[in-house]
């Protein structure tokens, strides 16, 4: 019998942990929504709005595949579970964009490839990634049929009385005129055979000297917005974000990996890491630039790069200035881009 019990326990404790993800509580059946999210090489960290939590999303099928948002891209894979909190996720081939406005599209989709554990407490997820980062999740609300408005019934029109028709008046004739007498014609004066008119001279015209032209002073030319920016090849020395809240200096021998250049045309080029970025931008007489990225890909760099930070401030640029040949964006959360001239090679 105790053989039997060992054996009965050990079956339950076996079936417990292969089924962790399947019942309530587990990964599988919410889809969870994040919440918050920290790095660890970048060190950095951010609060999701709860209005923007349905942007970034996952979603755990128990055939072990997953289904994920992130901001503008769907993304999908396989996932699988080892031992009591092991967890490993593996995207299938996809093609990420940049998303605009500051999104956290590229930190989370490259965030999800390193998880490496995951708990479940009070209802709320936790992914703990390779670099000791994390992202906690909160259950989305559950779907439900959308409710159908009864239609309100439309008020009988009252019948409106019919006007009582105005009598046309009868005409009053009108008098014929009384004919006027016509006058007789006065006889044309006859002209004196002795008055003979004296023809006057015509005066001497004296010539009016031309006025001398005024030339036309030449006008300055006006700058176009944002004429400064072009002709150079900016790259970052410092980067300081409030939304996720991270600070840094760039070292010196990696700046070159962070770069920006704006064209004539309206367009500009990034390399962010790993990855190069293209799109348009616009900026104002008072300093306004607005930077909107293309259909650029977006794919994981090595372990420490600031790619995905420096992607998502681009993308939140709202301001910028030139002093002593240093360029600093400001973003629209109050953080900062500083560059410098990429030197001459």
């Amino acid at each position: 019998m105790l053989i039997a019990a060992i054996i009965g326990g050990g079956l339950l404790l076996i079936f417990f942990l292969l089924n962790r993800g399947s019942g309530g509580g587990g990964l599988v059946g919410p889809t969870w929504q994040l919440a918050a999210i920290t790095g660890q090489a970048p060190a950095f960290q951010g609060v999701i709005p709860a209005e923007d939590q349905g942007r970034y999303t996952i979603t755990f099928g128990d055939d072990g595949t997953f289904a994920a948002r992130a901001d503008c891209n769907s993304m999908a894979g396989t996932y699988e579970q080892k031992g009591q909190d092991g967890l490993t996720i593996v995207p299938g081939p996809s093609t990420l964009v940049a998303c605009p406005d500051g999104s956290y599209g590229s930190l989370f989709a490259h965030a999800l490839s390193k998880v490496t554990t995951w708990a479940i407490d009070s209802g709320q997820l936790t992914l703990t990634t390779s670099d000791g980062g994390t992202g906690t999740f909160v259950a989305g609300p559950a779907g439900g049929p959308a409710a159908t408005a009864t239609p309100t019934e439309s008020p009988t029109p009252t019948p409106t009385p019919s006007p009582t028709p105005t009598p046309t008046p009868t005409p009053t004739p009108t008098p014929s005129p009384t004919p006027s007498p016509t006058p007789a014609p006065t006889a044309a004066p006859t002209s004196s055979s002795s008055a003979e008119a004296s023809p006057t001279p015509a005066p001497t015209t004296e010539p009016t000297p031309a006025p001398t032209p005024t030339p036309a002073p030449t006008p300055s030319p006006t700058p176009s917005p944002g004429a400064d920016l072009i002709g150079t090849s900016w790259q970052l020395t410092t980067i300081t974000t409030r939304d996720p809240v991270y600070q840094g200096v760039v070292p010196e021998a990696e700046r070159a990996k962070y770069t920006v250049a704006f064209a004539a045309a309206g367009t500009f080029s990034a390399t962010a890491d790993c990855n190069t970025v293209n799109g348009t931008w616009t900026a104002t007489a008072d300093g306004g630039l607005e930077l909107v990225p293309g259909q650029s890909s977006i794919v994981p760099c090595g372990e420490g790069s600031l790619g995905d930070l420096y992607v998502l401030a681009l993308t939140d640029s709202a301001s910028y200035a030139i002093a002593d040949g240093a360029l600093t964006i400001t973003l629209s959360d109050g953080g900062t881009l500083g560059f410098e001239a990429t030197p001459s090679s």
